[in-house]
């Protein structure tokens, strides 16, 4: 393997991580934007300050409960 093919894949393999460092962290910040009774829980209610999130309601509360986890909110996807 050349020096190109190995420095492209390498500017690759940064990009991906960095991308997903950058969705953790907007994740997060919108954690804490939702969970506004800072219960550990984005509930029903708070979800409805996001459309990203009321969108993909049913998918995210994968344990029927009508509130996520931080495990459950994880599966979001900002990119919808």
């Amino acid at each position: 393997m050349n020096n190109s093919k190995i420095a492209l894949a390498f500017v690759i393999s940064l990009t991906s991580a960095s991308s997903a460092m950058s969705q953790e962290t907007t994740l997060s910040d919108l954690w804490k934007q939702l969970d506004i009774n800072a219960s550990g829980f984005i509930e029903a209610k708070e979800a409805n300050a996001s459309s990203s999130v009321s969108q993909q309601w049913s998918k995210l509360d994968t344990d029927r409960d009508n509130k996520l986890s931080l495990d459950e909110f994880s599966l979001l996807d900002l990119t919808k």
